[in-house]
């Protein structure tokens, strides 16, 4: 089943978040395996766990926890939260998937140019 997971995992970087079908995520590092932090110390969106693939509390939560671990900065992670679940989680529609670290790094940065895009035009 990992293999299935990891098949778009690219060569080279350090740190996949990982999911098996069973809600819960992963880090995969060169040192080992860990469960991802729901990080409900930011935001209580979803207690109960993780989820994908729709626009709910489930999504919010991952995306506020990929972005607090990728990012190391809480403040950015509970900024961009909202926009990252419509842009990436609630758009996964397997049970099985991988993201890079540099991939949930990169969308967040598309998102502040955008913001900052939108702010300078307004």
């Amino acid at each position: 089943m990992m293999s299935n997971c990891l098949g778009h995992a690219e060569p080279g970087q350090e740190k996949f978040y990982v999911a098996f079908g069973d809600h819960n995520v992963r880090i995969l590092t060169a040192d080992g395996v860990r469960a991802l932090p729901l990080r409900l110390d930011l935001s209580n969106h979803s207690p109960t766990g993780f989820s994908w693939g729709y626009g709910g509390s489930g999504p919010a939560q991952l995306a506020l926890a990929l972005l607090a671990d990728a990012l190391k900065d809480d403040e950015r992670a509970l900024r961009l939260h909202q926009p990252f679940k419509w842009q990436v989680t609630a758009m996964i529609k397997r049970p099985c998937w991988v993201l890079s670290v540099g991939e949930v790094r990169e969308v967040a940065i598309d998102l502040e140019n955008l913001d900052q895009t939108l702010c300078t035009q307004g």
